[in-house]
Protein backbone atom coordinates (compact mmCIF):
# COMPACT_ATOMS: atom_id res chain seq x y z
CA UNK A 1 0.00 0.00 0.00
CA UNK A 2 1.23 3.33 -0.83
CA UNK A 3 0.88 5.75 1.56
CA UNK A 4 0.29 9.76 0.96
CA UNK A 5 0.27 12.39 4.38
CA UNK A 6 0.20 15.72 3.50
CA UNK A 7 0.19 18.28 6.14
CA UNK A 8 -2.35 21.46 5.66
CA UNK A 9 -2.85 24.77 7.50
CA UNK A 10 -5.05 27.16 6.05
CA UNK A 11 -3.94 27.45 2.52
CA UNK A 12 -6.09 25.15 -0.03
CA UNK A 13 -3.97 25.62 -2.91
CA UNK A 14 -0.51 24.44 -1.22
CA UNK A 15 -2.10 21.04 -0.40
CA UNK A 16 -4.00 20.70 -3.30
CA UNK A 17 -0.59 21.67 -5.73
CA UNK A 18 1.61 19.43 -3.83
CA UNK A 19 -0.93 16.48 -4.30
CA UNK A 20 -1.51 17.65 -8.29
CA UNK A 21 2.61 18.17 -9.04
CA UNK A 22 3.71 14.61 -7.25
CA UNK A 23 0.99 12.60 -9.73
CA UNK A 24 1.29 14.75 -12.65
CA UNK A 25 5.43 14.07 -12.01
CA UNK A 26 4.24 10.30 -11.96
CA UNK A 27 6.55 10.42 -8.75
CA UNK A 28 3.79 8.47 -6.12
CA UNK A 29 0.59 6.98 -6.67
CA UNK A 30 -1.12 6.74 -3.26
CA UNK A 31 -3.94 3.96 -2.30
CA UNK A 32 -4.02 5.90 0.90
CA UNK A 33 -4.10 9.60 0.98
CA UNK A 34 -4.15 11.16 4.96
CA UNK A 35 -4.75 15.28 5.44
CA UNK A 36 -3.16 16.09 8.82
CA UNK A 37 -4.19 19.91 10.26
CA UNK A 38 -3.51 21.17 13.63
CA UNK A 39 -6.62 22.88 13.70
CA UNK A 40 -9.86 21.97 12.88
CA UNK A 41 -11.26 23.58 9.66
CA UNK A 42 -13.79 21.65 8.33
CA UNK A 43 -15.05 23.48 5.37
CA UNK A 44 -11.62 23.85 4.13
CA UNK A 45 -10.68 19.60 4.76
CA UNK A 46 -13.91 18.82 3.36
CA UNK A 47 -13.04 20.72 0.59
CA UNK A 48 -9.68 19.13 -0.14
CA UNK A 49 -11.11 15.88 0.40
CA UNK A 50 -13.24 16.27 -2.67
CA UNK A 51 -11.25 18.39 -5.17
CA UNK A 52 -8.51 15.56 -4.70
CA UNK A 53 -11.01 12.36 -5.08
CA UNK A 54 -12.19 14.96 -8.29
CA UNK A 55 -8.05 15.32 -8.77
CA UNK A 56 -7.63 11.59 -8.71
CA UNK A 57 -10.40 10.32 -10.83
CA UNK A 58 -8.80 12.71 -13.47
CA UNK A 59 -5.49 10.37 -13.17
CA UNK A 60 -7.76 6.70 -12.87
CA UNK A 61 -5.97 6.78 -9.67
CA UNK A 62 -8.33 5.10 -6.69
CA UNK A 63 -7.68 6.17 -3.42
CA UNK A 64 -9.25 6.43 -0.15
CA UNK A 65 -8.90 10.00 1.70
CA UNK A 66 -9.41 10.37 5.74
CA UNK A 67 -8.75 13.19 7.50
CA UNK A 68 -7.02 13.85 10.85
CA UNK A 69 -6.45 16.78 13.42
CA UNK A 70 -3.04 16.28 14.90
CA UNK A 71 -3.69 16.14 19.08
CA UNK A 72 -0.38 17.14 21.04
CA UNK A 73 1.45 13.99 20.65
CA UNK A 74 2.38 12.54 16.91
CA UNK A 75 1.34 9.02 17.58
CA UNK A 76 -0.80 9.33 14.97
CA UNK A 77 0.90 10.09 12.43
CA UNK A 78 3.24 7.14 13.76
CA UNK A 79 0.32 4.75 13.42
CA UNK A 80 -0.71 5.50 9.56
CA UNK A 81 2.83 4.22 8.53
CA UNK A 82 3.45 1.08 8.85
CA UNK A 83 6.88 -1.15 7.98
CA UNK A 84 4.72 -3.33 4.77
CA UNK A 85 3.76 -0.17 2.93
CA UNK A 86 5.43 2.66 1.03
CA UNK A 87 4.81 5.94 2.47
CA UNK A 88 5.27 9.99 0.82
CA UNK A 89 5.38 13.04 3.32
CA UNK A 90 4.50 16.31 1.47
CA UNK A 91 5.35 19.38 3.14
CA UNK A 92 3.73 21.71 0.82
CA UNK A 93 0.69 22.97 2.83
CA UNK A 94 2.36 23.00 5.57
CA UNK A 95 3.17 25.41 8.11
CA UNK A 96 6.82 25.78 8.96
CA UNK A 97 5.64 25.26 13.12
CA UNK A 98 3.84 21.56 11.90
CA UNK A 99 6.56 20.86 9.54
CA UNK A 100 8.82 21.08 12.23
CA UNK A 101 7.58 19.22 14.81
CA UNK A 102 6.64 15.93 12.47
CA UNK A 103 10.13 16.09 11.11
CA UNK A 104 11.53 16.43 14.79
CA UNK A 105 9.48 13.72 16.13
CA UNK A 106 9.10 11.11 13.66
CA UNK A 107 12.07 9.77 12.18
CA UNK A 108 12.39 10.61 8.20
CA UNK A 109 13.27 7.10 7.66
CA UNK A 110 9.77 6.36 8.25
CA UNK A 111 9.04 7.98 5.02
CA UNK A 112 10.30 6.60 1.22
CA UNK A 113 9.77 10.63 -0.27
CA UNK A 114 9.12 13.82 1.56
CA UNK A 115 7.87 16.25 -1.19
CA UNK A 116 8.01 19.98 -1.32
CA UNK A 117 6.41 21.87 -4.05
CA UNK A 118 8.30 25.52 -4.20
CA UNK A 119 6.50 28.30 -6.57
CA UNK A 120 8.29 31.13 -7.75
CA UNK A 121 7.73 34.24 -5.31
CA UNK A 122 6.76 36.22 -7.99
CA UNK A 123 3.68 34.18 -8.81
CA UNK A 124 1.03 34.00 -7.12
CA UNK A 125 0.70 30.43 -5.31
CA UNK A 126 -2.87 30.30 -4.99
CA UNK A 127 -4.14 29.04 -7.79
CA UNK A 128 -4.27 25.56 -9.88
CA UNK A 129 -1.15 24.56 -10.45
CA UNK A 130 -2.02 24.24 -14.41
CA UNK A 131 -2.58 27.66 -14.46
CA UNK A 132 0.89 28.00 -13.50
CA UNK A 133 4.26 28.01 -15.77
CA UNK A 134 5.63 24.75 -14.69
CA UNK A 135 9.26 26.29 -15.27
CA UNK A 136 8.31 28.29 -12.43
CA UNK A 137 7.88 25.37 -10.03
CA UNK A 138 10.25 22.45 -8.62
CA UNK A 139 8.58 19.82 -6.94
CA UNK A 140 11.41 18.07 -4.49
CA UNK A 141 11.83 14.79 -3.35
CA UNK A 142 14.14 15.66 0.14
CA UNK A 143 14.72 12.43 -0.02
CA UNK A 144 15.92 12.52 -3.55
CA UNK A 145 16.36 14.84 -6.65
CA UNK A 146 14.72 17.79 -7.94
CA UNK A 147 12.00 17.91 -10.56
CA UNK A 148 11.39 20.96 -12.10
CA UNK A 149 13.39 23.74 -14.36
CA UNK A 150 13.45 26.49 -11.32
Amino acid sequence: MHKYVALIDGNYWDTMNGLWAVIKKDMFTPDMIYLLAEENDEEMVNALTEDCKSLLDQYGIESEIQSQILDNGLEEVEKLIQEDSKAALDISGGTKHLTARVLANISTSSFDHIFCLSIDKNIDPKRPLPTIDMKKTVLEDLKGKPKGDR
